[in-house]
Protein backbone atom coordinates (compact mmCIF):
# COMPACT_ATOMS: atom_id res chain seq x y z
CA UNK A 1 0.00 0.00 0.00
CA UNK A 2 1.00 3.19 -1.37
CA UNK A 3 1.78 5.83 1.55
CA UNK A 4 -0.77 8.18 0.00
CA UNK A 5 -3.37 5.11 0.59
CA UNK A 6 -2.03 5.13 3.94
CA UNK A 7 -2.70 8.66 4.58
CA UNK A 8 -6.20 8.23 2.71
CA UNK A 9 -7.37 5.47 5.12
CA UNK A 10 -6.24 7.18 8.36
CA UNK A 11 -8.15 10.21 7.20
CA UNK A 12 -11.22 8.24 7.12
CA UNK A 13 -10.64 6.91 10.30
CA UNK A 14 -10.06 10.64 11.51
CA UNK A 15 -13.79 11.13 10.24
CA UNK A 16 -15.02 8.47 12.78
CA UNK A 17 -13.40 10.55 15.81
CA UNK A 18 -10.72 8.46 16.08
CA UNK A 19 -7.85 10.87 17.28
CA UNK A 20 -4.54 9.61 16.85
CA UNK A 21 -1.64 11.73 17.49
CA UNK A 22 0.74 11.25 20.54
CA UNK A 23 0.82 13.41 23.16
CA UNK A 24 4.93 13.28 23.12
CA UNK A 25 5.73 16.39 20.70
CA UNK A 26 9.31 14.93 20.13
CA UNK A 27 7.10 12.14 18.24
CA UNK A 28 4.71 14.26 16.08
CA UNK A 29 6.56 15.11 13.28
CA UNK A 30 8.15 11.30 12.56
CA UNK A 31 4.30 9.76 13.36
CA UNK A 32 2.60 12.23 10.67
CA UNK A 33 5.32 12.22 8.11
CA UNK A 34 7.79 9.60 8.75
CA UNK A 35 6.32 6.61 9.85
CA UNK A 36 3.89 6.23 6.76
CA UNK A 37 6.24 6.31 4.56
CA UNK A 38 8.01 3.38 6.16
CA UNK A 39 5.69 1.30 8.32
CA UNK A 40 2.62 0.71 5.44
CA UNK A 41 0.16 -1.19 6.79
CA UNK A 42 2.02 -0.86 10.55
CA UNK A 43 1.25 2.83 10.07
CA UNK A 44 -3.01 2.16 10.32
CA UNK A 45 -2.17 -0.44 12.87
CA UNK A 46 -0.36 2.29 15.47
CA UNK A 47 -3.22 4.71 14.06
CA UNK A 48 -6.14 2.82 15.54
CA UNK A 49 -4.67 2.35 18.86
CA UNK A 50 -6.17 3.84 21.83
CA UNK A 51 -4.57 7.03 23.76
CA UNK A 52 -2.94 5.03 26.25
CA UNK A 53 -1.16 3.11 24.28
CA UNK A 54 -0.01 4.55 21.85
CA UNK A 55 2.99 6.65 22.84
CA UNK A 56 4.67 3.29 23.72
CA UNK A 57 4.12 1.55 20.95
CA UNK A 58 4.48 3.83 18.83
CA UNK A 59 8.14 4.57 20.39
CA UNK A 60 9.40 0.60 20.86
CA UNK A 61 8.29 -0.18 16.62
CA UNK A 62 10.22 3.02 15.39
CA UNK A 63 13.47 2.13 17.90
CA UNK A 64 12.92 -1.40 15.89
CA UNK A 65 12.99 -0.02 13.26
CA UNK A 66 15.86 2.31 12.76
CA UNK A 67 17.56 -1.05 14.40
CA UNK A 68 16.15 -3.04 11.34
CA UNK A 69 16.53 -0.38 8.55
CA UNK A 70 20.53 -0.29 9.90
CA UNK A 71 20.83 -4.14 10.17
CA UNK A 72 19.30 -4.53 6.53
CA UNK A 73 21.61 -1.60 4.71
CA UNK A 74 23.69 -2.72 1.70
CA UNK A 75 25.71 0.89 2.48
CA UNK A 76 27.23 -0.34 5.39
CA UNK A 77 30.12 -3.24 5.89
CA UNK A 78 27.87 -5.99 8.44
CA UNK A 79 30.81 -5.60 10.93
CA UNK A 80 30.27 -2.02 11.44
CA UNK A 81 26.18 -2.22 11.66
CA UNK A 82 27.14 -4.77 14.60
CA UNK A 83 29.06 -2.26 16.46
CA UNK A 84 26.46 0.26 15.59
CA UNK A 85 24.08 -1.70 16.99
CA UNK A 86 25.49 -2.24 20.01
CA UNK A 87 26.05 1.37 20.73
CA UNK A 88 22.19 2.15 19.66
CA UNK A 89 21.94 -0.37 22.61
CA UNK A 90 24.19 1.61 24.98
CA UNK A 91 22.31 4.47 24.04
CA UNK A 92 19.00 3.32 25.17
CA UNK A 93 19.95 1.83 28.69
CA UNK A 94 22.29 4.08 29.67
CA UNK A 95 22.08 7.23 27.45
CA UNK A 96 26.03 7.84 27.59
CA UNK A 97 26.30 8.77 24.14
CA UNK A 98 24.17 11.45 22.27
CA UNK A 99 22.49 9.91 19.09
CA UNK A 100 23.66 12.32 17.05
CA UNK A 101 27.42 10.73 17.08
CA UNK A 102 25.99 7.32 16.10
CA UNK A 103 24.09 9.00 12.76
CA UNK A 104 27.03 10.54 11.35
CA UNK A 105 28.25 7.09 11.41
CA UNK A 106 24.87 5.48 9.21
CA UNK A 107 25.93 6.81 5.36
CA UNK A 108 22.58 8.24 5.66
CA UNK A 109 22.48 10.52 2.59
CA UNK A 110 23.95 6.87 0.28
CA UNK A 111 20.80 5.34 1.85
CA UNK A 112 18.51 4.53 -1.46
CA UNK A 113 15.33 4.61 0.81
CA UNK A 114 13.82 8.04 1.29
CA UNK A 115 11.30 7.53 3.82
CA UNK A 116 13.94 5.31 5.94
CA UNK A 117 16.42 8.07 4.75
CA UNK A 118 14.38 10.24 6.69
CA UNK A 119 13.66 7.99 9.61
CA UNK A 120 17.66 7.63 10.25
CA UNK A 121 17.53 11.73 10.22
CA UNK A 122 14.94 11.69 12.84
CA UNK A 123 16.90 9.07 15.24
CA UNK A 124 17.80 11.96 17.97
CA UNK A 125 14.13 12.97 17.98
CA UNK A 126 13.12 9.40 18.62
CA UNK A 127 15.39 8.80 21.47
CA UNK A 128 14.33 12.38 22.85
CA UNK A 129 10.72 10.88 22.95
CA UNK A 130 11.50 7.40 24.29
CA UNK A 131 13.56 9.19 27.47
CA UNK A 132 11.09 11.49 27.74
CA UNK A 133 8.04 8.65 27.94
CA UNK A 134 6.98 6.89 31.64
CA UNK A 135 9.71 5.08 32.82
CA UNK A 136 7.55 2.20 33.52
CA UNK A 137 6.94 2.09 29.74
CA UNK A 138 10.62 2.63 29.15
CA UNK A 139 11.54 -0.08 30.93
CA UNK A 140 9.20 -2.50 29.19
CA UNK A 141 10.49 -0.83 25.98
CA UNK A 142 13.84 -1.35 26.51
CA UNK A 143 13.26 -5.31 27.56
CA UNK A 144 11.57 -6.12 23.86
CA UNK A 145 14.49 -3.75 21.93
CA UNK A 146 17.17 -5.80 24.10
CA UNK A 147 15.25 -8.78 22.42
CA UNK A 148 14.39 -7.71 18.80
CA UNK A 149 18.44 -6.54 18.65
CA UNK A 150 19.85 -10.02 19.72
CA UNK A 151 17.85 -11.18 16.98
CA UNK A 152 19.51 -8.33 14.46
CA UNK A 153 23.01 -8.96 15.67
CA UNK A 154 22.24 -12.73 16.07
CA UNK A 155 20.76 -12.55 12.12
CA UNK A 156 24.06 -10.70 11.07
CA UNK A 157 26.62 -13.24 12.14
CA UNK A 158 24.70 -16.16 11.51
CA UNK A 159 24.85 -14.80 7.79
CA UNK A 160 28.09 -12.64 7.99
CA UNK A 161 29.65 -14.46 4.84
CA UNK A 162 26.29 -14.83 2.77
CA UNK A 163 26.18 -14.50 -1.10
CA UNK A 164 24.46 -15.89 -4.16
CA UNK A 165 27.42 -18.07 -4.88
CA UNK A 166 28.24 -19.53 -1.35
CA UNK A 167 23.92 -19.66 0.38
CA UNK A 168 24.06 -19.80 4.07
CA UNK A 169 21.34 -21.82 5.81
CA UNK A 170 19.70 -22.37 9.09
CA UNK A 171 20.77 -25.43 11.02
CA UNK A 172 17.48 -26.88 12.81
CA UNK A 173 14.37 -25.89 13.31
CA UNK A 174 15.04 -24.40 16.68
CA UNK A 175 17.00 -22.31 15.51
CA UNK A 176 14.15 -21.05 12.79
CA UNK A 177 11.85 -20.75 15.72
CA UNK A 178 14.19 -19.15 18.07
CA UNK A 179 14.42 -16.51 15.29
CA UNK A 180 10.87 -16.04 15.06
CA UNK A 181 10.44 -15.57 19.07
CA UNK A 182 13.30 -12.76 18.87
CA UNK A 183 12.51 -10.34 15.47
CA UNK A 184 8.97 -11.23 16.35
CA UNK A 185 7.20 -13.44 19.00
CA UNK A 186 8.58 -11.35 21.84
CA UNK A 187 6.37 -7.73 20.53
CA UNK A 188 3.60 -10.06 21.51
CA UNK A 189 4.48 -10.61 24.85
CA UNK A 190 5.28 -6.85 24.91
CA UNK A 191 2.14 -5.71 23.24
CA UNK A 192 0.31 -8.20 26.19
CA UNK A 193 1.99 -6.27 28.87
CA UNK A 194 1.70 -2.84 27.26
CA UNK A 195 -2.13 -3.38 27.04
CA UNK A 196 -2.58 -4.81 30.96
CA UNK A 197 -0.50 -2.69 32.36
CA UNK A 198 -2.94 0.86 30.86
CA UNK A 199 -6.02 -0.58 29.64
CA UNK A 200 -8.89 -1.74 32.71
CA UNK A 201 -11.12 -5.05 31.63
CA UNK A 202 -11.31 -9.11 32.24
CA UNK A 203 -9.18 -11.41 29.50
CA UNK A 204 -11.10 -14.65 28.85
CA UNK A 205 -8.12 -16.58 30.14
CA UNK A 206 -5.37 -16.20 32.71
CA UNK A 207 -1.83 -13.62 31.64
CA UNK A 208 0.13 -16.07 31.04
CA UNK A 209 -2.07 -18.06 28.46
CA UNK A 210 -2.78 -14.49 26.80
CA UNK A 211 0.82 -13.15 26.70
CA UNK A 212 1.58 -17.09 25.13
CA UNK A 213 -0.62 -16.91 22.40
CA UNK A 214 0.73 -13.10 21.64
CA UNK A 215 4.24 -14.50 21.84
CA UNK A 216 2.77 -17.24 18.69
CA UNK A 217 0.88 -14.27 17.22
CA UNK A 218 3.80 -12.17 16.68
CA UNK A 219 6.01 -15.87 15.42
CA UNK A 220 3.29 -16.27 12.78
CA UNK A 221 3.25 -13.11 11.24
CA UNK A 222 7.10 -13.29 10.87
CA UNK A 223 6.47 -17.21 9.49
CA UNK A 224 4.77 -15.22 6.65
CA UNK A 225 7.36 -12.78 6.41
CA UNK A 226 9.98 -16.04 5.93
CA UNK A 227 7.68 -17.70 3.13
CA UNK A 228 6.70 -14.61 1.21
CA UNK A 229 10.61 -13.94 1.03
CA UNK A 230 12.02 -16.98 0.08
CA UNK A 231 13.49 -16.05 -3.07
CA UNK A 232 14.27 -13.18 -1.82
CA UNK A 233 16.24 -13.93 0.35
CA UNK A 234 18.08 -16.99 -1.14
CA UNK A 235 19.18 -14.20 -3.70
CA UNK A 236 20.74 -12.20 -0.87
CA UNK A 237 22.55 -15.64 -0.11
CA UNK A 238 20.25 -16.57 3.29
CA UNK A 239 18.02 -19.20 3.59
CA UNK A 240 15.47 -19.40 6.76
CA UNK A 241 14.91 -22.92 5.90
CA UNK A 242 16.81 -25.15 8.17
CA UNK A 243 19.39 -27.62 6.64
CA UNK A 244 17.94 -30.74 8.64
CA UNK A 245 14.26 -30.39 7.34
CA UNK A 246 15.48 -29.72 3.15
CA UNK A 247 18.32 -31.49 2.69
CA UNK A 248 16.09 -35.23 2.89
CA UNK A 249 14.20 -33.50 -0.16
CA UNK A 250 17.13 -33.04 -2.71
CA UNK A 251 16.80 -29.41 -3.22
CA UNK A 252 19.51 -27.48 -2.54
CA UNK A 253 19.43 -23.57 -2.13
CA UNK A 254 21.30 -21.78 -4.56
CA UNK A 255 19.48 -23.52 -8.11
CA UNK A 256 16.74 -22.32 -9.95
CA UNK A 257 14.30 -24.58 -10.43
CA UNK A 258 11.25 -25.01 -12.60
CA UNK A 259 9.58 -28.24 -10.58
CA UNK A 260 10.37 -28.61 -7.27
CA UNK A 261 11.13 -32.18 -5.82
CA UNK A 262 8.06 -33.57 -4.65
CA UNK A 263 9.21 -34.14 -0.60
CA UNK A 264 10.34 -29.93 -1.13
CA UNK A 265 6.66 -29.47 -2.25
CA UNK A 266 5.58 -31.95 1.15
CA UNK A 267 7.88 -29.70 3.61
CA UNK A 268 6.82 -26.11 1.98
CA UNK A 269 3.04 -27.33 2.81
CA UNK A 270 4.17 -28.41 6.28
CA UNK A 271 6.03 -24.90 6.75
CA UNK A 272 2.51 -23.01 5.63
CA UNK A 273 0.72 -25.01 8.44
CA UNK A 274 3.36 -23.94 10.84
CA UNK A 275 2.84 -20.31 9.99
CA UNK A 276 -1.10 -21.21 10.40
CA UNK A 277 -1.11 -22.55 13.65
CA UNK A 278 0.26 -19.58 15.14
CA UNK A 279 -2.10 -17.23 13.12
CA UNK A 280 -4.84 -19.44 14.36
CA UNK A 281 -3.27 -18.87 18.20
CA UNK A 282 -3.01 -15.24 17.07
CA UNK A 283 -6.99 -15.09 16.44
CA UNK A 284 -7.36 -16.95 19.48
CA UNK A 285 -5.64 -14.07 20.94
CA UNK A 286 -7.86 -11.81 19.41
CA UNK A 287 -10.89 -13.56 20.84
CA UNK A 288 -9.40 -13.84 24.43
CA UNK A 289 -9.75 -9.55 23.69
CA UNK A 290 -12.29 -7.84 26.60
CA UNK A 291 -14.58 -6.56 23.27
CA UNK A 292 -14.29 -3.15 25.13
CA UNK A 293 -10.72 -3.32 23.92
CA UNK A 294 -12.55 -2.20 20.45
CA UNK A 295 -9.25 -0.30 19.01
CA UNK A 296 -6.60 -2.69 19.96
CA UNK A 297 -9.09 -5.53 18.76
CA UNK A 298 -8.60 -3.44 14.97
CA UNK A 299 -4.87 -3.77 15.82
CA UNK A 300 -4.59 -7.03 16.34
CA UNK A 301 -7.23 -7.69 13.50
CA UNK A 302 -5.66 -6.05 10.54
CA UNK A 303 -1.91 -7.74 10.61
CA UNK A 304 -3.36 -11.03 11.61
CA UNK A 305 -5.60 -10.70 8.42
CA UNK A 306 -3.28 -9.63 6.21
CA UNK A 307 -0.77 -12.21 7.22
CA UNK A 308 -3.80 -15.10 6.56
CA UNK A 309 -4.74 -13.48 3.38
CA UNK A 310 -0.96 -13.18 2.11
CA UNK A 311 -0.33 -17.22 3.63
CA UNK A 312 -3.65 -18.14 1.11
CA UNK A 313 -1.19 -16.96 -1.58
CA UNK A 314 2.04 -19.10 -0.72
CA UNK A 315 0.27 -22.65 -0.79
CA UNK A 316 3.10 -23.73 -2.93
CA UNK A 317 7.08 -22.57 -2.99
CA UNK A 318 7.16 -19.87 -5.22
CA UNK A 319 9.21 -20.37 -8.44
CA UNK A 320 12.52 -18.37 -9.55
CA UNK A 321 10.46 -16.14 -11.48
CA UNK A 322 7.21 -15.39 -9.57
CA UNK A 323 6.87 -12.21 -7.79
CA UNK A 324 6.57 -12.57 -4.02
CA UNK A 325 3.04 -13.09 -2.73
CA UNK A 326 0.87 -9.69 -1.55
CA UNK A 327 -2.13 -8.72 -0.49
CA UNK A 328 -3.74 -6.62 -3.26
CA UNK A 329 -4.72 -3.21 -1.75
CA UNK A 330 -8.38 -3.53 -2.05
CA UNK A 331 -8.33 -7.22 -0.29
CA UNK A 332 -6.47 -4.56 2.60
CA UNK A 333 -9.52 -2.05 1.71
CA UNK A 334 -12.18 -4.91 1.73
CA UNK A 335 -10.38 -5.60 5.40
CA UNK A 336 -10.21 -2.29 6.56
CA UNK A 337 -13.87 -1.53 5.96
CA UNK A 338 -15.34 -4.60 6.62
CA UNK A 339 -13.75 -4.65 10.22
CA UNK A 340 -14.50 -0.71 10.88
CA UNK A 341 -18.07 -1.40 10.41
CA UNK A 342 -18.79 -4.49 12.14
CA UNK A 343 -16.81 -3.59 15.03
CA UNK A 344 -19.45 -5.68 18.05
CA UNK A 345 -20.16 -8.03 14.94
CA UNK A 346 -17.18 -10.61 15.95
CA UNK A 347 -18.96 -13.28 13.37
CA UNK A 348 -18.45 -11.16 10.52
CA UNK A 349 -14.03 -11.06 11.23
CA UNK A 350 -14.20 -14.22 12.20
CA UNK A 351 -15.88 -15.09 8.74
CA UNK A 352 -13.25 -13.33 7.22
CA UNK A 353 -10.35 -15.24 9.03
CA UNK A 354 -12.25 -17.95 8.49
CA UNK A 355 -12.74 -18.04 4.68
CA UNK A 356 -8.73 -17.09 4.19
CA UNK A 357 -7.87 -20.38 6.49
CA UNK A 358 -10.76 -22.76 4.54
CA UNK A 359 -8.83 -21.29 0.79
CA UNK A 360 -5.32 -21.94 2.55
CA UNK A 361 -6.34 -25.73 3.93
CA UNK A 362 -7.98 -26.47 0.49
CA UNK A 363 -5.22 -25.66 -1.64
CA UNK A 364 -2.79 -27.99 0.91
CA UNK A 365 -5.24 -30.54 0.23
CA UNK A 366 -6.19 -30.33 -3.26
CA UNK A 367 -2.08 -30.25 -3.62
CA UNK A 368 -1.19 -33.49 -1.77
Amino acid sequence: MLPGECLLIASLLEVIALKTLPANPQLCLVYKDILPRVSRSFYLTLRILPSELREPICLAYLLARISDTVADSQVIAKTDRIKWLESFENILLSQQHPASEITSQLRVETHPHAGEKELLRSIQSVVNGYWACDPDDRLHIQEVIQIILRGQKWDLRRFSACSTSAIQSLKEMDELREYTYLVAGCVGAFWTRMCLRHLSGSLAMENHQIEALGVRFGQGLQWVNILRDFRSDLASGRCYLPEDLWLPTGWRPGGEPEVYPRAFTELWRRLVMEALSCLEDGWRYLKGLPMHWSRVRLACAWPLLFGVVTLAGLTAPPGPHCPPSKIGRWQVYEILFRTLLSMRLPRVWDDLFDQAVLRIRCDLKGSS
